[in-house]
């Protein structure tokens, strides 16, 4: 009969109204907005730690657990001074047999956390050292907690220079994925047996507009005990993806201290476009900017610096954003 179904029984129901139910496996409205949160996420966490990775930035080479080794020669110029030549090694052994939690980590002319000292900026090279101190460090990092949100290591070696000195400290990061913004916290604290206590923190908030660009306001500082005094820097950058071998960034960085007197020491706008070339392996990097520091009386003070970088170990192997 139309438009009557057979019920168990035996006897015949007409057919009525009928509750719409969920398809079997299809989600609800609540767990696909989670999951599209969840989707969006991890396309920034992702796009920051390429951009991170491209531009060999501490964030992610400190929580990179990939045997590596750097090698970075470059030569800078800035107006009223000299060519400058530097040499950047750095290199990470992952120690077999302990789980992936222990590191041997060595570098010459730079500390691994130079990001975060930069307010003393003489030229385009010194961007990337440690003060001015031309020293080697050799250290033993142990990684006690390594996910999305956290990541703690304790590291103890010795820095080599004029008056060589042991030290010993941990860093912790904390991450957090916000509805547009992604926010992330880094704070080291190390101890030296002739420096004393020195206390590093930075503050990141990121945020993608397309799988191209990515946006960063980063304020970092540093407390030394030796002579009392802390300085910092508030630096935003835009960052973009020309392809997977090529990308640009354009950072506005202005730089503070608290001793003799709180004040501004220098403000530095720059480009850093950086490209892989022949191989994966070998990259450049080349740096035009614009300096007003303070020690010049914030005169206008161009300068540029030239780098290539020559990796052995791990190669970043992104794939995700194709060649134009």
């Amino acid at each position: 009969m139309a438009g009557c179904l057979a019920s168990p029984s035996g006897v015949l129901a007409e057919k009525g109204p009928q509750t719409a139910l969920p398809a079997p496996g299809e989600e609800s409205f609540e767990e696909k907005a989670d999951a599209f949160h969840k989707k969006v996420s991890d396309t920034i966490l992702n796009s920051a730690a390429y951009f991170d990775d491209f531009f060999s930035d501490e964030r992610y080479i400190l929580e990179d657990n990939h045997t590596r080794l750097l090698i970075r020669p470059g030569i800078g110029y800035e107006k009223g001074g000299d060519f400058e030549s530097k040499l950047r090694i750095s290199l990470r052994l992952r120690l077999p047999k302990t789980e992936n939690r222990l590191n041997l980590l060595f570098s010459g002319n730079i500390d691994d956390e130079n990001d975060l000292n930069r307010s003393a900026l003489d030229t385009p090279l010194n961007r990337y050292e440690d003060g001015k101190d031309n020293s080697f460090h050799a250290a033993l990092q142990y990684i006690t907690q390594a996910t999305k949100r956290h990541n703690l290591r304790i590291h103890g070696g010795v820095r080599v220079s004029s008056d060589p000195q042991l030290y010993g400290g941990a860093r912790y990061r904390f991450y957090r994925p916000m509805e547009k913004w992604d926010f992330r916290f880094i704070q080291r604290a190390r101890w030296y047996t002739r420096d004393k206590w020195e206390f590093r923190s930075t503050v990141d908030f990121d945020r993608e507009f397309s799988k191209r660009y990515l946006f960063r306001l980063a304020v970092d500082g540093t407390w030394l005990d030796k002579d009392d005094n802390f300085t910092y820097s508030v630096k935003p950058a835009l960052n973009q993806y020309l392809s997977r071998n090529r990308a640009i960034k354009y950072e506005w960085a202005t730089y503070f201290e608290s001793r003799p007197a709180h004040r501004v020491t220098s403000t530095v706008l720059s480009v850093n476009y950086r490209q892989r070339i022949w191989r994966d392996w070998l990259l450049y990097e080349l740096t035009p900017q614009i300096a007003f520091p303070r020690d010049n009386d914030f005169d206008f003070t161009p300068g540029i610096s030239l780098q290539f970088e020559i990796e052995f170990g791990h190669v970043n192997k992104n794939k995700d954003l194709k060649d134009d």
